[in-house]
């Protein structure tokens, strides 16, 4: 199991892309790094929050890493700052978390565009009623 398990963030593979909510968060994974960017997901099922997470990541002895992640998670997740989650030899701190409401997927331009395609035939209707 690994940090990735814990945050529930899903394979690209796993994502849903026909969700009735259409919730969207950023997505990635950094090693070596406090940030990252990352494209936006669909969020699955439940899942209805974003977060974003960075710290340190140990395996064995080996020197500390940074990582930064983020993705799609449910409100049922419960991550705090300066936590230690360990798995096997594996060590992730997670020095700064930060939970937020996941945004809807809907699309600005999808608005418009629906708008575009319908509004010559409104004008058409208009045009046509105070003709007659």
């Amino acid at each position: 199991m690994n940090i990735l398990t814990l945050l529930e963030l899903p394979s690209f593979s796993e994502v849903n892309t026909t969700s009735s909510k259409k919730l969207v968060c950023p997505s990635c994974f950094a090693y070596n790094n406090k940030t990252c960017d990352g494209k936006q997901m669909h969020c699955k099922k439940d899942q209805d929050k974003c977060f974003t997470v960075s710290g340190t990541f140990t395996k064995g002895s080996a020197a500390a890493q940074e990582f930064a992640a983020k993705g799609c998670t449910t409100s049922r997740t419960i991550l705090k700052n300066n936590t230690t989650v360990t798995f096997g030899d594996n060590s992730y701190k997670l020095e700064n978390v930060q939970l937020e409401e996941a945004k809807s997927g809907a699309s600005w331009i999808s608005n418009c565009l629906s708008f575009a395609i319908l509004l010559p035939s409104v004008l058409w209707f208009l045009l046509d009623s105070s003709l007659y």
